[in-house]
């Protein structure tokens, strides 16, 4: 009788410290962890990839669905293009469709004053305050965005965009979740290639955009990751949105030691591929590409006939020679100009 009593009152105790355990964990983590309502809209993978589905991102794109953005492959493209949407951007677009016009109107007079890229744009949403009012610290850039979060302000409550949040964070949940046994391992070897610069690497998921976007914006020190709808953890996504943070501006000056790369633009801008601009952000996208088949690519081969099938000449010697780039011994800017220099676009 006393073995057994002793064996219960051992089995409560268990359980008490593994609570006490747990809530001193809960407690521990970042105050970012519990910024929604949902606890798995934000999440952190082992190696601290914050992972989280943006309440400020998610208006900021609703606004811009109300608004008529498209961007998506398209599903189908005669007699009439039909835009290949996500289950949530297909609900979200059609509670948007009565949205007062005149609201919808000045939101628009805000863009015509303001035509600053859309990376821009979610760089300062990110910035903001809570819902719903988006307040503005005084140090949120660019500055020339002052005002934009009254717009914003005004489509959350105008639109309900609390409960439209709500109702979608199963499907933001699940992606969530999805990236947190995923992303560690090419991130970590992306970093080391790039020469792990200092900062925290945030992915916002954003299934109000088409399906394979990936845009990465600074946030001082830290690379916020915006990436859309995916069936499966968009890694190689990821990791070419981190990839070109990193090397857009390290290539910017260097872009002529790819020979052909503005005329190589072109082509895959033809090709039906990503609309690059110029010599510059075709190098950038090319070795960002490569690292992100150098590190997370399931069957490179195929990979790299895919970028080529959209234009991308010269993937495979790029994908060999971004291996470079993690050397100690040279400063990345150094190196750059050499990898490129060592691809060519048209072999003869």
């Amino acid at each position: 009788m006393l073995s057994t009593c002793l064996c219960f009152l051992e089995a409560v105790l268990s359980r008490r410290l593994l609570r006490l355990a747990l809530a001193s964990s809960l407690l521990a983590l970042p105050a970012t962890t519990f910024a929604s309502s949902d606890w798995f809209a934000s999440v952190y993978s082992p190696k601290g990839v914050e992972i989280r589905a943006d309440e400020r991102l998610f208006t900021l794109f609703a606004t811009l669905n109300a608004l008529g953005y498209d961007d998506a492959p398209i599903a189908r493209k005669d007699p009439l293009p039909r835009y290949e949407f996500s289950p949530v951007r297909t609900e979200v677009r059609q509670a948007l469709a009565t949205l007062d016009p005149k609201l919808k109107a000045q939101v628009n007079a805000f863009f015509d004053a303001h035509p600053l890229p859309l990376a821009k744009y979610a760089a300062y949403a990110a910035q903001l305050g809570p819902a719903p009012d988006f307040t503005a610290p005084a140090s949120a850039q660019p500055a020339e965005l002052h005002g934009f979060e009254k717009q914003l302000a005004a489509v959350y409550r105008a639109a309900n965009v609390q409960a439209l949040f709500a109702a979608v964070q199963d499907a933001y949940r699940a992606d969530t979740k999805s990236y947190i046994a995923a992303i560690d391992g090419p991130l970590f070897q992306a970093r080391k290639l790039l020469h792990d610069p200092a900062g925290r690497t945030i992915i916002a998921v954003n299934d109000l955009d088409g399906r394979g976007a990936a845009e990465a914006v600074p946030l001082g020190a830290d690379a916020l990751l915006v990436l859309g709808p995916a069936s499966k953890p968009d890694v190689q996504g990821a990791v070419r949105a981190y990839a070109r943070l990193v090397l857009d501006p390290l290539v910017a000056k260097r872009a002529s030691a790819l020979k052909g790369a503005a005329e190589q633009a072109a082509v895959v801008r033809g090709s039906g591929g990503p609309a690059l601009d110029g010599a510059a952000d075709y190098a950038s996208e090319l070795l960002a590409r490569a690292i992100a088949i150098q590190v997370a690519s399931q069957n490179p081969t195929a990979d790299e006939d895919a970028a080529l099938k959209q234009g991308f000449a010269g993937i495979k010697e790029a994908v060999h020679a971004v291996a470079e780039l993690g050397k100690p011994d040279r400063p990345l800017e150094q190196v750059v100009p050499d990898v490129l220099a060592r691809i060519e676009l048209h072999k003869r």
